[in-house]
């Protein structure tokens, strides 16, 4: 479907094989990303009604840091909000190349992954040391006029302005960085600070994949968590995908060794989690008048901030109501402090009297 989002991620336990799955080996052995452009193209060429405009995207997330794969220099990415106050992150200055066939999406991945951060370690010898999201976007309306393309399909002429509605969809291929353990990679120094920043990325998205089952399963509304995006530069760049509006799949590359069970299983588990996220992906329209979208962003701005305002709100209740039961602990504790020191005073006295009768 052309008009919505979808995200496809891996955890990998064996780069090479995880990497393989994503961007293929070679021409005979194809990875998700070369079939899924084939399919694109093939739909886009089997419509008639519709002009289409295709680009590509490539980041990535290495050291809490996004970088821009399909630029030359070393180009530092920010991740903010909305420039129009959204509260979903975006990422700002990032690339975008037009393409008009299979051959130009397999160039531009090619041209990224030549660039990806990679070291050796004991369990690999070409491993990841980042995480990277490779994004096609599909933009369609009906035929007003555009250019022929490879095998003649229509593109949309970005020249020539015209206030009808587009539809707008992105496909994010996520190649995550498996996580490690030290006892089996041999990491030291900078592979394992690498290491140890994997890791806390990874953790920090089951922490968000975890949320969103409690969501899915009713325990929580999405507004519920909000704020747990903001643990890692990686979740925040995922949460446009993961916060409803796409359809996700996930792929799993584990071993079959004994040696790894524990990492398998660690895996395992995430994996299932994921399937506990339950999205309800919906067409993107876009309004191509510069006011409208204005006017939209706005409003959507202002919803955002109340729901965030509001939970906030009941947040601070909440406390208000647990510290109030606290201060009434502490006061009656307080009280039968008191009044357990007048008794024993008391006893005292009439020891001390007993003792004097005594004596007499």
């Amino acid at each position: 479907d052309n008009t919505k989002n979808t995200s496809a991620k891996q955890q990998q336990k064996q780069a090479s094989a995880a990497a393989a799955a994503v961007e293929g080996r070679n021409q005979n052995a194809e990875g998700i990303i070369q079939l899924a452009a084939r399919d694109i193209f093939a739909q886009i060429g089997n419509d008639s009604e519709n002009s289409f405009a295709v680009r590509v995207s490539y980041l990535e997330i290495y050291n809490k840091k996004v970088s821009d794969l399909l630029v030359a220099e070393d180009c530092k990415l920010g991740v903010s909000t909305d420039p129009e106050g959204n509260v979903l992150h975006v990422v700002q200055g990032l690339s975008s190349h037009p393409v008009e066939c299979v051959d130009d999406i397999i160039r531009y991945l090619r041209t990224g992954a030549s660039r990806k951060v990679m070291a050796a370690t004991r369990m690999n010898d070409n491993s990841s040391r980042s995480h990277t999201i490779f994004q096609i976007t599909v933009e369609s309306k009906k035929k007003v006029g555009g250019s022929a393309g490879a095998a003649g399909v229509e593109f949309l002429d970005a020249t020539r302005p015209s206030k009808k509605k587009k539809l707008v969809a992105t496909l994010n291929f996520v190649d995550l960085a498996g996580s490690e353990s030290v006892r089996l990679t041999g990491a030291t120094g900078k592979s394992k600070r690498e290491g140890g920043i994997i890791n806390e990325s990874l953790l920090e998205l089951s922490k968000v994949i975890m949320a969103l089952g409690e969501v899915s399963k009713g325990n929580k509304t999405a507004r519920d968590i909000n704020y747990i995006y903001r643990g890692s530069v990686l979740t925040r760049v995922l949460q446009p995908s993961l916060s409803g509006n796409a359809r996700i799949a996930v792929i799993c590359c584990a071993s079959s060794s004994a040696k790894y069970a524990e990492e398998t299983t660690e895996t395992i588990g995430f994996a299932s989690r994921a399937k506990l996220v339950k999205t309800r992906a919906i067409a993107n329209e876009v309004n191509e008048d510069p006011s409208v979208i204005h006017e939209l962003r706005r409003e959507n701005a202002q919803k955002e901030l109340r729901q965030e305002i509001d939970t906030l709100k009941e947040q601070v209740a909440s406390l208000n109501v647990e510290n109030e039961d606290a201060l009434g602990r502490i006061v009656e504790v307080e009280k039968k402090n008191t009044e357990l020191q007048a008794a024993l005073l008391e006893k005292a006295k009439a020891y001390k009297q007993l003792q004097n009768d005594v004596i007499a």
